[in-house]
């Protein structure tokens, strides 16, 4: 907080801030645990080279080696392939950066899969809530995401397997322009290939659903 915003805090009547901290202190007090399947899944994947697919990064090892500059190479020749090279190794620094950021993701969550935790909550000065923790939280890719579950769960209710249904059917992208109707419809009559999805989530049967998300898929 600034110096500027702190004085306009302190302008503020202890009858407006404490019910702003009261929501903090509720919104922190939800207890989290990671969802170990879909953790073991992603790590499985991650171990072995990673999957663009899914947005699973791959190791900087599986970008191409840069071309090699000769003597015997003409000068348009010589400028095509430096800017091959420049390219190919900002993608080496991109992959390593994703690849780290997902390595450290993995790594907080599985210190934390056998444990219930909490995130404190941070407001910003235009009242959007955030967890503190940076990395591994719920409002961050969908990755993070799909490694994390209530600690208490709750029953779906009467129509909750079919929202669901549809979710499924809008993480594909196959549906954009049909009726909700349609792609509850559609849910029910794929069941046996998204119950395959779950079994089996790295089979081809399950990707022809076209999730880009694998993580969230199985969440």
């Amino acid at each position: 907080m600034s110096m500027k915003q702190g004085c306009v805090v302190d302008l503020v009547p202890s009858k407006q801030i404490f019910p702003i901290l009261d929501t903090l202190n509720q919104l922190g007090a939800s207890p989290w645990i990671v969802n170990k399947p879909v953790l073991d899944l992603i790590i499985q994947v991650f171990r072995n080279g990673g999957m663009e697919q899914v947005d699973i990064p791959l190791p900087v090892s599986q970008c191409p080696a840069l071309p090699k500059i000769t003597r015997d190479l003409s000068s348009e020749e010589k400028n095509v392939i430096y800017r091959q090279r420049f390219m190919l190794k900002k993608k080496r620094s991109e992959m390593f950066s994703l690849w780290c950021d997902a390595l450290y993701k993995l790594s907080i969550a599985n210190h934390f899969r056998d444990s219930v935790f909490w995130f404190p909550q941070n407001i910003d000065f235009r009242g959007r809530v955030y967890p503190v923790p940076p990395h591994f939280q719920h409002l961050g890719g969908d990755m993070a995401r799909s490694m994390l579950l209530f600690a208490k769960g709750m029953p779906l209710g009467d129509k909750g397997l079919d929202w669901l249904k549809i979710h499924l059917i809008n993480l594909t992208g196959l549906k954009k322009k049909s009726s909700l109707t349609d792609r509850l419809a559609w849910a029910n009559e794929i069941l046996d290939d998204i119950l395959d999805s779950a079994d089996n989530p790295l089979t081809v049967r399950c990707l022809f659903l076209g999730c880009k998300s694998l993580a969230q898929r199985q969440c």
